[in-house]
């Protein structure tokens, strides 16, 4: 640390001797590489199974809790829809009482969608009701596949991304990605931590990221629903199963690159389009975002590196000790849970009975033959109907073509094409909503179709100078 800056360079407030200065920047950069390890590292695990960590936990106690973590999650889910009401019936009355403060802004159709999401969840639970909601293709699907492990992820996540927020490791990152992805994707370099987090860990932790940053100033409107639309992907884990589904996990490398050149390809062109390109330039506060904010430093020079640096240590002087901050974000991702879960569990089943018992999808899919025909796409009428599906669930679109006898071809442009796509309401449209992220359900509806229209022809060239 000999090309430590000078501390009479440094702000008056935020001089600290460089014994501080030290102290404080070890305390960042062993926080980030303890958050890569939980979030980034690829992990061997007894069976000869790769996971990271993050996801290792969360598989850990999905199975060790079992029942106890199944009739929890029902409960919680239950118990959202009375905290609405007694919310509500406290609304404008009890201004500082908990349940008005978490649901006294919401909308009658969010209070709708817990009641559902409350009904179902019973149903399922016990086993009782019509099939098309306890189903393993419906039911089982949206609370055993999803809102099971996401419970644990909201939570869990939102305590050990405190590991980059508290202690100056986004500050470090995203000074030293500011001349990237500023000028090509019109976004702070802070947003590389939204994207690495959804793909080593889930999307839901990225749409979790990007709504607490925002929500702290760091991301503007028009930033926070860029990165949730744009970046927060599936993980890596999830895209190695969507990928298998169809028999194409030898070729895994290669979709998961493709997917990648295709996601950034994307981004940088619905950055630019409406409604992303409407959004304004405004924090959460109200505070306007100057040219000054945007412009930054822009190469990359020693004083970028300092820049980091200086960054990193003084957000760490700011901060609590390591057990006060993973609480206080463990309280943080816990108190948004419950509406989560509902939310999955209302809209997910939902979408997926009318998926499963209507040809609404099929219908919707006949436009798009003629578009996959032009790009040469084969098996385009067979294909049609998943490559609209995938806004309802990004698992949905492989599952009807596996086994349907589509083409190779077709296979890896259906598989690219959900991972690529993103916005899905049985999860992330969900969480960006439930979590404030300033973007509406419309406007997540839009999004996902420039996102596939931009897609095709990208992938297609992709398919055809590969088979």
């Amino acid at each position: 640390m000999s090309n430590l800056p000078d501390s009479s360079s440094w702000p008056k407030e935020e001089k600290i001797g460089k014994k501080e200065y030290r102290s404080n920047l070890a305390k960042s950069l062993i926080c980030l590489a303890l958050g890569a390890l939980v979030f980034f590292v690829p992990l061997e695990f007894h069976g000869g199974q790769t996971n990271i960590l993050f996801g290792a936990i969360v598989d850990f106690l999905v199975v060790a809790l079992a029942d106890v973590w199944f009739w929890l999650v029902i409960v919680i889910i239950v118990s959202n829809s009375v905290a609405y009401f007694y919310g509500k019936s406290k609304n404008n009355k009890q201004t500082n009482n908990w349940a008005v403060k978490l649901y006294g802004s919401e909308s009658s159709f969010q209070g709708l969608i817990y009641i559902l999401g409350a009904l179902y969840a019973i149903l399922f639970a016990f086993q009782i009701g019509p099939s098309m909601v306890v189903d393993d293709t419906t039911g089982g699907v949206i609370i055993n596949d999803i809102v099971l492990p996401v419970g644990l992820i909201v939570a869990l996540g939102g305590m050990f991304v405190m590991l980059f927020l508290a202690f100056g490791g986004l500050q470090l990152v995203g000074t030293l990605l500011e001349p990237v992805m500023r000028p090509v994707f019109k976004i702070p370099g802070k947003a590389a931590l939204d994207t690495v987090s959804s793909f080593f860990g889930a999307s839901s932790v990225g749409a979790y990221v990007t709504s607490k940053l925002y929500k702290e100033n760091i991301y503007t409107k028009k930033e926070a629903a860029t990165i949730a639309t744009s970046f927060c992907v599936v993980s890596i884990g999830f895209a190695a199963l969507v990928t298998s589904t169809v028999g194409l996990l030898s070729m895994f490398t290669t979709i998961f690159v493709v997917s990648f050149i295709t996601i950034l390809i994307i981004a940088a062109i619905i950055v630019r389009i409406p409604p992303l390109s409407k959004k304004p330039d405004v924090y959460f506060n109200g505070e306007i975002q100057t040219e000054d904010d945007r412009k930054g430093n822009r190469k990359y020079n020693k004083e970028l590196l300092i820049n980091a640096l200086d960054n990193a240590a003084n957000k760490a002087k700011e901060s609590d000790s390591i057990l006060k901050e993973l609480f206080k974000g463990f309280k943080e991702g816990a108190k948004l849970t419950p509406k989560i879960l509902s939310l999955i569990t209302g809209v997910g089943i939902t979408v997926l009975i009318i998926v499963e018992y209507t040809n609404i999808f099929i219908w919707l899919g006949m436009p798009i033959i003629p578009i996959l025909n032009l790009f040469g796409i084969p098996d385009a009428t067979s294909i049609a109907a998943s490559t609209i599906v995938g806004i309802t669930e990004m698992y949905l679109p492989v599952l009807l073509i596996a086994d349907s006898g589509v083409s190779t071809a077709a296979s890896f442009f259906i598989v690219v094409l959900s991972l690529v796509q993103i916005v899905f309401f049985a999860e992330t449209a969900v969480i960006i909503l439930a979590t404030g992220i300033p973007v509406t359900a419309k406007e997540l509806v839009i999004i996902f179709f420039e996102r596939t229209i931009i897609a095709i022809p990208i992938i297609a060239v992709f398919m055809h100078l590969l088979f």
